[in-house]
């Protein structure tokens, strides 16, 4: 086995996959193709074949000034925001740079950094079977590359410190043929890739989900490949394929009677109603059809919106949403148990009553942050008062 020629391949094939899975990863999150394939994979190529095989590196002042514009880039698309794409654009940038100024083993160790780094950054962007596939050829591939360049490195820092060797410097990458090396390395690699995949299995079975998931807020907050479970105002019966769990808190809720106690205990259920999907379409959806509605102004103070009459016992319910839509006026699903009788939001914009559905909508002029409103319901009709009778529904089906 030829030592230098496969860390070359290896080392190379390594910062392709690394660019590839990434591009794959930002796929998720635009409509475009992975544009990154098509101008960074032939540069780092060329970079590598001018480097590996010509000895051709890039004069240092020519690195110094492509650092400096590849920095100065970043910095001006990071101030529209910092996310995980850009940061692994800059990372592209660099990996490219870096394999033009392949002088010494520590240039090669950093550009396989960079390429782990790139791994990271499509572990964070996309979840997709092919990123997956990808990273999956990567781990042993790391690995092996990680152990030929110890050793290229090793044989190195050898040749320099010897004094018979003549010249005085040797080539930066010297040939160097080891027998049975290569089943050696097979073994070792087989071995180091399936004692890191059983670890990680045993801590991704030890630690609880959801730990540390909004530590670094929306940074690095994959895109779900699939469907997730959580509240929608649109249902497609029949839809097909992966399903993911959000762990995203939706709102929290403070229950109190009229003489304030607080009703919340630990096996009470209360049963919450926001949305009503009453029409349904050709294509197998429900949606709120949202017909017939009266719109009622809002301020910013808190003035209670009389929506009912009073029948019953009160309960005040004091709801938090922590991600209120913003935009344009945004609409927001105002939830409250059965049946609400007034509403207090300090938000200014109005509420859209839907006397049909029985639902109400708050849109707001775009105020951020986050919002705090209070319903008051009546839960329980009086006694000899009529129920409310539910006419039969029916669906025209084909």
């Amino acid at each position: 086995m030829n030592l230098n020629r496969a860390y070359q391949w290896c080392a190379l094939w390594l910062a392709l996959l690394g660019v590839a899975s990434f591009a794959v990863a930002a796929e998720q999150t635009s409509a475009g193709p992975p544009l990154v394939l098509v101008w960074a994979l032939p540069a780092l190529c060329t970079g590598w074949y001018l480097s590996a095989a010509r000895s051709f590196v890039l004069p240092r002042a020519a690195v110094n000034a492509l650092l400096i514009g590849a920095v100065a880039y970043a910095a001006l698309q990071a101030l529209s925001g910092l996310d995980v794409n850009r940061f692994a654009e800059l990372v592209i940038f660099l990996l490219i740079i870096k394999v033009g100024d392949r002088r010494t083993p520590r240039d090669d160790g950093q550009i396989i950094a960079l390429s782990v780094f790139l791994a990271i950054a499509a572990m964070l962007t996309g979840n997709s079977l092919l990123v997956g596939l990808i990273l999956a050829a990567f781990l042993p591939l790391l690995v092996a590359t990680v152990m030929l360049f110890q050793l290229q490195a090793g044989w190195l820092r050898v040749q320099r410190h010897t004094p018979s060797v003549a010249p005085a410097e040797p080539p930066k990458w010297a040939s160097l043929a080891v027998p049975g090396l290569g089943r050696l390395l097979r073994r070792t690699v087989a071995a180091a890739t399936f004692g890191t995949l059983l670890f990680s299995f045993l801590v991704f079975v030890i630690l609880p989900r959801g730990v540390g998931e909004n530590f670094m807020g929306t940074f690095g907050r994959v895109v779900a490949a699939g469907s997730r479970t959580g509240f929608t105002d649109r249902v497609s019966l029949g839809d097909r394929g992966l399903i993911s769990e959000s762990q995203e808190v939706v709102f929290t809720v403070e229950l109190r009677q009229e003489s304030g106690e607080n009703l919340g205990t630990p096996d009470g259920v209360h049963y919450l109603r926001g949305a009503v999907l009453d029409s349904y379409d050709e294509k197998g959806t429900w949606y709120a059809g949202r017909r017939g509605h009266t719109p009622v102004p809002t301020g910013p103070r808190e003035l209670a919106v009389p929506i009912d009459r009073s029948e019953g016992p009160i309960i005040e319910q004091i709801i938090r949403v922590p991600n209120a839509p913003r935009g344009e006026h945004p609409a927001l699903p105002i939830f409250a148990l059965w049946k609400p009788v007034s509403i207090e939001i300090p938000r200014r914009g109005h509420i859209r009553l839907f006397r049909d559905q029985q639902v109400h909508v708050m849109e707001s002029t775009g105020d951020p942050g986050p919002l705090i409103y209070r319903v008051h319901s009546a839960v329980a009709p009086p006694p000899g008062a009529p129920r409310d009778q539910r006419p039969p529904a029916s669906i025209d089906l084909p």
